[in-house]
């Protein structure tokens, strides 16, 4: 009744009948449990038992159906049922573990473990307990029911899912075995069908991913050579069709040339690893072994990546020109190639980006400056590449198009090179790039003699970088830029007030003393002070027509103190000029204070020699004679109180001037101001100056002392006398 009853609900898909069967069915199971637990020596125990278990599986109540499967085909009474007993209990447990999975009380992994280590290995995961019951059901149908008896042609496909199994739970060896078994007896005849397929993949995968070429070489070979077509009515397949692709024996042409590459990528990465001649040698047979395999197959997928590798060898042994013409064959080759899928698009963008920016470099450190810029341009400007989301492309278009503002601005081609640097300040992310981009944009306009222009250029980048500290530098550069600027369009009332702007803005940026920074400050800083001096220059003690000699003294004596206290002023403005460190502008503070003392020295024994009235009209009473004795002895005095009011003040000249000729020597600076320091101190003469040193150094112990000879320079066209026993040291130390 259950039979006819399940009959019927399949053919006319009734849902009740097909419970009331499985109900008939539980009943039906009770109904054989009962007799049997009575009759346990029925002679029809055996086939009682068998429809026990048929009743328990149709009844859903699959364990139960699994242990009565299991006793009547493991009984010793008959075999009738063997074969159907066995098969019965995959399949019960099969439905119990599916009803696990659905129910989520269990996962069964469709993947195997990831490799790990050094070699890559895999480690066995454990197996869940019903899968293993299922595998191990499997197993004894396997061993118990031969082919002849497999009427539901089930061996092969249990077989089969039991090596997968294997692989999925991390069992390799055991898989392995299986799997080459079953690609063996499948790969091509009446047996052959898609699970030797599947076999062979996942042995290759296993090749794979242990990183074992040798088999990966293997399989390829064998496939190909046995011509494998995995199906028992398949005709011989042609790779040439791009629908073939990842069939078997072609994918094993593919694992071939792609063997070819690894072993000529695996010699330059020897190559990387080695030193000297070996080094050199290595990546000459990479590349000519990755040059060989493109040849050989330029259309494989991998003959981009081997130009690049190749191109990279012939770098690494200095042969550029070689190594440039690779890059212009990827260039040729690569550049119309198009992609199977968007994975090899991004590879061929990434290797067409780079061969265009080798080109470019390689051509601007020879000095090939168009072909350069042609190539960075390409970068720069092609929608193929502003297209691409590889960050290795974004950051060759960023330095090609940076690269290519630089050389238009080299070219003086200032123009485009300022599109560029609008196009760098906008769309290139790092941040010192962009400032940079900025400043030079203003730079240019400087550089053209574009005084308003530049003044515009650099009041913008001072109003948006201003306050970044690591724009310090550069916005000091920018304020005297401005500064410049003004002098050059001969507006002095705003070049001085922007003069002081440049010094101001290197105090507010924190920029270090000695930078290029502090030159322009400390320049900034010399030309403000430096015009006091010119005044100074007109100085002059003028006595008029003093009535007493009292008088005339007097006057002498306060117009010197005003001399000097405008000298000393002068030098005093040139003292904020020191702490900025820079030789050049240290050096020509010096030389001004010294010659604001020299000046004042000057006008001093330049002082008129004026008879006062009072001494006059005593002298109108004297002869002649007396009368000029009166007169010499009256200027020898004066003459005698003004050069030793003098003395002191040509020390310190003396000794500034000295400063100035020894930092111009420490430093190898010969210009203007090391030229008037040697020339004025020349003036003195050695004795004058070793006194004048020796006193600085009374008053400073750190200041050197004087070596007789020390300033002493060639007149100009003119070489310097060597006195005799004084010759330069021999090149070479002569021996006996």
């Amino acid at each position: 009744l259950a039979q006819r009853m399940r009959q019927q609900c399949i053919e006319d898909r009734n849902v009740r009948l097909c419970r009331d069967a499985r109900a008939e069915y539980e009943l039906a199971a009770t109904a054989y449990r009962g007799y049997l637990e009575r009759y346990p020596n029925n002679p029809q125990g055996y086939e009682l038992h068998y429809n026990l278990a048929d009743a328990l599986y149709w009844s859903t109540n699959y364990e139960q159906a699994a242990t009565e499967y299991a006793e009547v085909r493991d009984s010793n009474v008959d075999d009738t049922y063997l074969a159907e007993s066995a098969r019965r209990v995959v399949e019960s447990l099969k439905r119990i573990a599916d009803r696990d999975v659905e129910e989520g009380r269990l996962v069964v992994r469709g993947e195997a473990p990831a490799p790990s280590g050094v070699p890559p290995s895999v480690q066995p995961v454990a197996m869940p307990e019903t899968i293993q019951r299922l595998a191990r059901a499997r197993e004894i149908y396997l061993a118990r029911v031969g082919p002849r008896r497999d009427t539901e042609g089930v061996r092969a496909a249990y077989d089969y899912n039991n090596a997968l199994l294997l692989y999925w739970y991390g069992f390799w060896p055991q898989a392995e075995a299986r799997f080459a078994r079953i690609y063996e007896e499948r790969c091509s005849g009446p047996q052959a069908d898609v699970t030797g397929q599947v076999a062979w993949e996942n042995l290759r995968a296993m090749a794979i991913a242990t990183q074992d070429n040798d088999e990966i070489r293997r399989l390829a070979t064998d496939v190909q050579e046995r011509g494998c077509t995995f199906s028992a009515k398949a005709d011989e397949i042609d790779c040439s069709k791009p629908d073939n692709r990842d069939k078997p024996v072609c994918r094993a042409g593919a694992d071939l040339n792609a063997l070819v590459y690894q072993d000529a990528l695996d010699v330059y990465k020897q190559a990387g690893r080695a030193r000297g001649t070996e080094q050199r040698l290595l990546y000459e047979q990479s590349a000519t072994m990755l040059l060989a395999a493109v040849n050989a197959n330029p259309d494989d997928r991998q003959a981009p990546v081997a130009l690049e590798y190749a191109a990279l060898a012939l770098e690494a042994t200095n042969r550029y020109d070689s190594a440039g013409q690779l890059y212009q064959r990827i260039i040729d080759e690569v550049g119309p190639r198009e992609a199977a899928d968007a994975e090899e698009q991004a590879s061929l963008d990434a290797i067409l980006a780079n061969a265009h920016f080798k080109l470019a470099y390689t051509a601007s450190r020879n000095f090939n400056f168009d072909r350069a810029l042609e190539n960075y341009r390409v970068l720069a400007d092609s929608q193929r590449f502003a297209k691409s989301t590889d960050s290795g492309v974004q950051a060759k278009r960023a330095d090609g198009l940076v690269n290519t503002a630089v050389l238009l601005e080299r070219l003086q081609r200032y123009p485009e090179a300022t599109a560029y640097y609008r196009r760098v300040y906008k769309n290139v992310p790092d941040p010192a790039t962009k400032r940079n981009a900025l400043y030079r944009i203003a730079e240019m306009e400087y550089r053209q003699g574009r005084y308003p222009q530049a003044i515009v250029g650099m009041r913008e980048f001072i109003a948006v970088y201003g306050d970044d500290g690591e724009a310090g530098d550069l916005v000091v550069q920018a304020y005297w830029r401005v500064a410049q600027s003004w002098k050059a369009r001969g507006r002095i009332g705003e070049y001085r007030p922007a003069l002081k702007d440049v010094t101001v803005a290197y105090q507010r940026t924190g920029q270090p003393a000695g930078s290029v920074a502090a030159g322009y400050a400390a320049e900034a800083r010399f030309i403000l002070v430096d015009n006091e001096i010119d005044d100074f220059e007109k100085f002059e003690i003028k006595p008029g027509r003093p009535r007493t000699v009292d008088g005339y003294v007097n006057t002498v004596k306060k117009q010197i103190g005003s001399g000097g206290r405008q000298a000393q002023s002068i030098v005093d403005g040139y003292e904020p000029v020191f702490p900025y460190r820079r030789p050049r502008w240290t050096i020509a503070s010096y030389v001004r204070q010294g010659r604001a003392y020299e000046i004042l020295a000057r006008s001093i024994l330049n002082t008129p020699i004026v008879m006062p009235v009072d001494l006059q009209r005593v002298l109108r009473r004297a002869d002649p004679v007396e009368r000029e004795d009166y007169r010499l002895d009256f200027e020898d005095k004066v003459r005698q109180v003004l050069d030793d009011q003098v003395r002191p003040i040509e020390c310190f000249a003396v000794a500034r001037y000295a400063l100035a000729a020894r930092a111009g020597r420490a430093g190898s600076f010969d210009d203007e101001y090391t030229r008037i320091a040697i020339d004025r101190l020349q003036a003195y003469g050695d004795e004058r100056i070793a006194e004048c040193i020796a006193e600085a150094q009374a008053q400073d112990a750190t200041f050197q002392g004087y070596v007789p000879g020390e300033f002493t320079r060639s007149p100009r066209g003119k070489p310097l006398e060597i006195r005799p026993g004084i010759a330069p040291p021999a090149i070479t130390t002569e021996r006996q």
